[in-house]
């Protein structure tokens, strides 16, 4: 059995949103911080969520930078 992958447009997206916020701080690599802010861009589609739940994104986007 062939083991696959499907990556989400929603994670394709956060990715490279996580690839160019590293690249804005002259990071190598992507961190944890860089992968939170990107997940909470509108794009990934954490923001959202977390709306939906009644959580504050703009306080945890903060707390990420």
């Amino acid at each position: 059995m062939e083991n696959s992958l499907t990556i989400s447009e929603n994670l394709k997206s956060a990715i490279r949103i996580a690839q160019a916020f590293a690249k804005e701080n002259k990071n190598e690599k992507i961190g944890v911080s860089h992968i939170l802010r990107a997940l909470m861009h509108r794009e990934a589609g954490l923001h959202d969520f977390l709306k939906a739940i009644g959580k504050d994104p703009g306080y945890i986007a903060e707390w990420a930078e």
